[in-house]
């Protein structure tokens, strides 16, 4: 058993499509198992967890880019 406690939220929710372009996570558990509400991140991978959700919080979402 694992007792987990929030101690803040994220500033904006990261989608999955934004990690799965992130190098970092591409070994994580996050993206490689199905309905996990909690995974182990490396500090490295949390800290980029947090500077997404401040880039989404300021402009307001992740824009896809253009196909040309």
């Amino acid at each position: 058993c694992v007792n987990v406690k929030a101690d803040a939220p994220l500033p904006a929710p990261v989608p999955l499509e934004a990690l799965k372009q992130e190098p970092a996570f591409e070994d994580s558990a996050l993206l490689r198992q199905g309905r996990l509400s909690v995974v182990p991140l490396s500090p490295a991978q949390w800290k980029d967890l947090i500077e997404l959700s401040n880039v989404i919080a300021k402009t307001g979402g992740l824009k896809r880019k253009a196909r040309f």
